[in-house]
Order: structure tokens, then C-alpha cells, then sequence
């Protein structure tokens, strides 16, 4: 077994305990919620948005008590959410379903659903595995070359970003989230752009990330025979 291989195992142990400890013992908790809007920012990292319910991986400084980020809802997205329905009023996540496998991403796309109030808006960005293939074929038109450019030399090295490295367990495009998104029942599926929403809320995007990304939004309609 090589170092690598050792180094992945001890990194999966060590993630599933923190998930068991997180979920059966310490941290098995709905939501901490505002008085008024909730808008959650799912799979936050270190970008914790003032106002938003925070939610990411519980992790090992958490368990300590000693996470400088004061997340309000640590949680692992492989699981059913332990919250209300009906609750949040928009959800934001970005670059955080691509480390789902397809089942725990269609799962999460049911759960979200369920917790989203009516009306309410999801904005989904991943990496986009369109404009990846794009790069690797030379169809510059509609992305941006020169950061491709930067960060890859060869176009087989953009498609192996994005489906090997940084733990990525899923790769996605537009049709692809819009026909699992409908699945969930989310309807109005729209590919949006780098900093323009239908909620004003949910204008979070890094832009240091744009060149890579697809931006999906959807709306959570429930009619009366649904």
C-alpha cells in the first residue's frame, strides 16, 4: 500500500468517526434560526455570511469547541437533514455537491426541498464539467481561456481537476442539476450567471471562481394536487 493510499485511508476514518460523533452524539441538533428570514448557506467553508444559518461538515475543532467559524448547524449532507419543514426562505451552496456521490446529491436535493418554504429559492453552483469539456476540445466561445490556460496545461488535466482531485465525488453540468432538481420538485429551473439571482439574498458567489462554474437556480411550487 503506498503513502497516498495510507494517507486517503486514515483522511476516511477519520471523517467517519467525526460524522458518527457529530451525528449520534453531540451535534444531532435542528437549525439555529433567526426570528425572521432564513436563508441558509449550505456547505459555507470558510465563508460565513452574517444574518445566513451557517452550515457545514461538523469537523474535529468543532468537537473541541473551538471552530472560529460559529457555525448555527453542523451537519453531514449524507444524511436527512434534522430540521422542520418548511423552514428556509432560500439556500445558497457553492462548489459543495460535487463531494457527494449521485445518490447523496439526489437525496440532499429532496431534503432541501422539503425544508424550503413556498416560493422559496435554491442557487446551486458546482464546476462545470461543460466548460471543462469545452476547454478540452477547443470550444473557446463561452468560457474564460485565459484562466484555463493558467491553471491547466492540457485539457486532460481541466477534466481530471474536476473529476479526481479535492475529493470531488460527483461532476455536473446544467441539464444534468436541472433534471435532478426537477426530480426533487423544484420547477423554474434557469441557468443563471456569476452574480445575478432572482433573490437579491442569495448574490454570494466568489468570483475568484467564476471561470469554472455553473450557477442553476430553482423554485420550490407546491400546487394544491402536487
Amino acid at each position: 500500500m503506498s503513502m497516498q493510499h495510507i494517507k486517503d485511508l486514515k483522511y476516511q476514518v477519520m471523517f467517519e468517526l467525526i460524522s458518527f460523533v457529530g451525528r449520534r452524539i453531540l451535534f444531532n441538533k435542528k437549525p439555529t434560526l433567526y426570528k425572521s428570514k432564513n436563508y441558509l448557506n449550505l456547505g459555507c467553508g470558510p465563508n460565513i455570511e452574517a444574518g445566513y444559518v451557517n452550515a457545514d461538515f461538523f469537523n474535529r475543532y468543532q468537537l473541541r469547541e473551538k471552530d472560529p467559524r460559529k457555525l448555527e448547524w453542523p451537519l453531514d449532507l449524507r444524511f436527512p437533514l434534522v430540521c422542520d419543514n418548511n423552514v428556509f426562505d432560500g439556500v445558497y451552496t457553492e462548489h459543495t455537491v460535487e463531494h457527494l456521490n449521485l445518490t447523496e446529491a439526489r437525496s440532499l436535493f429532496k431534503e432541501l426541498y422539503r425544508v424550503m418554504k413556498q416560493d422559496a429559492i435554491i442557487r446551486i453552483t458546482v464546476p462545470d464539467l461543460e466548460k471543462r469539456v469545452d476547454y478540452y476540445i477547443g470550444k473557446y466561445d463561452n468560457i474564460d481561456v485565459a484562466t484555463f490556460k493558467e491553471k491547466y496545461d492540457t485539457g486532460c488535466a481541466a477534466i481530471r481537476d474536476t473529476t479526481q482531485n479535492y475529493r470531488h465525488r460527483s461532476v455536473w453540468d446544467f441539464a444534468e442539476l436541472k433534471m435532478y432538481l426537477e426530480e426533487a420538485g423544484f420547477k423554474d429551473i434557469q441557468k443563471m450567471r456569476f452574480g445575478v439571482s432572482n433573490d437579491d439574498n442569495l448574490k454570494l458567489d466568489t468570483k475568484s471562481r467564476a471561470w469554472e462554474t455553473v450557477y442553476v437556480e430553482g423554485r420550490k411550487i407546491e400546487y394544491a394536487d402536487d
